[in-house]
């Protein structure tokens, strides 16, 4: 069909690669396996269905050397911009929503599943099989419940989160992965740590978002400026969306200045390894809370009274 392929389709024509198969043929059954997995997982829509082409055109080259984490990244805000905005009833997210479940679980104890237990893991004595972070959230409680119940003391409890109870810094020099589950974290993990700080552009095809980290300095145990430096997030790439603007063949030529930015960026941020940070100051990081809640809507649901 115009949009992709049908999962239940791969699934039945490349499920299993042939044991005689040539070298071509093992490549195709490969960047199946790889169009299968991405569009279920890093860059799953609404549908839910269909593996869309434009995932299988981005893997037609095996040394492209492309950034596939930032563009997960780009992609999943994306679709939360288009899910605070919704127009429809049925509107929906997509995106890596494992990534962010993780990434909310770390941060926030509202909406926390409980950790059953951890698996037996054989990392075959190779580093690079080494469980990554979200194994800590590999087997976990269910929510059991009235959905409206939970949604609206899920809300209420959001709503009375305070500072104090936000885990700024899971991922910092004192993270709790080693403590809790006695593993070694994969050194992939934090192999490019130094390019978490880059304010930049971060591009997934149609989608362009900026990567603000001076909005959340405190998350990298560094200072936070108050207010932080403001950049225009440019409403016009957000008019940008898969279905309008299918006539532009070419995103790589349409974003050229953002890509000429991003390999420049990445450059700058691999020379500037050693280079050292103001650390945190608590001070000046509750100044930044007096400010950010005086400018921002910070709770979820409308406020009960007048003020």
């Amino acid at each position: 069909v115009p949009a992709g392929a049908t999962y239940v389709w791969i699934a039945e024509h490349f499920s299993q690669c042939p044991g005689d198969a040539s070298e071509e043929m093992f490549k195709q059954y490969t960047c199946a396996y790889l169009w299968y997995v991405i569009s279920r997982t890093l860059f799953a829509d609404g549908g839910g269905r269909t593996a869309p082409w434009m995932w299988l055109k981005a893997l037609s080259g095996w040394d492209s050397k492309q950034s596939w984490g930032s563009a997960a990244l780009a992609y999943l805000y994306r679709q939360l911009d288009e899910a605070c905005c919704r127009h429809k009833d049925d509107a929906s997210i997509g995106g890596p929503l494992v990534l962010l479940s993780v990434w909310m679980w770390e941060h926030f104890s509202v909406g926390r599943p409980k950790v059953i237990r951890y698996g037996a893991w054989d990392d075959h004595d190779n580093p690079l099989r080494q469980p990554t972070w979200g194994y800590k959230w590999d087997k976990v409680s269910e929510f059991n419940g009235d959905q409206k119940r939970m949604y609206i003391d899920y809300t209420n409890e959001f709503d009375a989160l305070t500072a104090e109870q936000v885990t700024w810094q899971p991922y910092g020099p004192q993270d709790n992965f080693a403590f809790i589950l006695d593993f070694q974290l994969n050194p992939k993990c934090t192999e490019e740590s130094h390019l978490w700080q880059m304010r930049c552009p971060l591009i997934c095809l149609y989608a362009v978002e900026h990567h603000l980290p001076q909005r959340v300095m405190s998350q990298f145990g560094l200072f936070q400026d108050t207010p932080p430096e403001w950049k225009d997030t440019n409403i016009v790439i957000h008019g940008l969306d898969k279905m309008k603007q299918k006539k532009i063949k070419n995103w790589e030529s349409y974003h050229e200045k953002y890509i000429k930015k991003w390999n420049y960026l990445v450059k700058v941020a691999n020379n500037n390894r050693q280079v050292h940070r103001q650390v945190h100051d608590e001070a000046a990081f509750y100044k930044y809370l007096q400010w950010f809640l005086s400018e921002s809507r910070v709770e979820l649901c409308p406020p009960a009274y007048d003020e």
